[in-house]
């Protein structure tokens, strides 16, 4: 009600903000985690992997409607896509999604070996489980619970400088995202100006 306004914490205050660390749908992220945790950890590739069977939370999945995307759009919305593309490049970028990447051969022919299922209610919490299959026969296994970038798990200030680098980068921008990064974590004790002027500059 009217008279209840300004009377709490703000929205803002309670519910936090949330970053999105990868340019697709939030119900594949966790998932991605896992994958590239498991490739930094054990130090495999692409052509090392011979499936992947992943297992969410219940109704994880349903906006993933697309098994076999051809285009930057759809890949947005596939958990196939999504897995195939960290194992892939080792990372999952703006470019991830243009449609030429979607396209390559070695990515669409792998996208049948990423399957997945849901578990048993509830909904929440939320958590993904991987099956790795490697070609030698090893299986890795995890399960991911935390949200990179959720108010619970922000990210680090590096993983907020490599985003915004890929943004850059992607849209072409002359702005060192490093640079830029370091007026908005100070944005509170410089003028407007001075921000102005970094989103102008040029890298060194």
């Amino acid at each position: 009600t009217l008279e209840t306004l300004d009377k709490g914490p703000l929205e803002i205050e309670r519910a936090g903000i949330e970053v999105k660390k990868y340019p697709l749908c939030y119900a594949t992220h966790r998932t991605i985690d896992g994958v590239l945790d498991a490739m930094a950890a054990h130090r495999f590739t692409f052509g090392d992997v011979e499936r992947v069977e992943v297992r969410t939370n219940y109704r994880a999945t349903v906006p993933l409607i697309y098994h076999r995307p051809q285009t930057g759009l759809e890949a947005k919305f596939s958990l196939e896509y999504a897995v195939t593309a960290a194992l892939h490049d080792g990372a999952v970028r703006l470019a991830s999604f243009e449609d030429a990447a979607v396209l390559r051969p070695s990515v669409q022919a792998f996208l049948p070996q990423v399957t997945f299922t849901e578990g048993e209610p509830p909904m929440f919490p939320r958590w993904a489980e991987l099956a790795i299959h490697l070609r030698n026969g090893h299986v890795l296994n995890s399960r991911i619970e935390k949200l990179r970038g959720s108010t619970e798990y922000p990210l680090s200030d590096a993983e907020l400088i490599e985003k915004g680098a890929d943004c850059c980068a992607f849209g072409r921008s002359t702005v060192s995202a490093a640079a830029l990064a370091e007026l908005c974590f100070a944005v509170d004790t410089l003028p407007v100006a001075r921000l102005i002027q970094g989103l102008a500059s040029r890298p060194a």
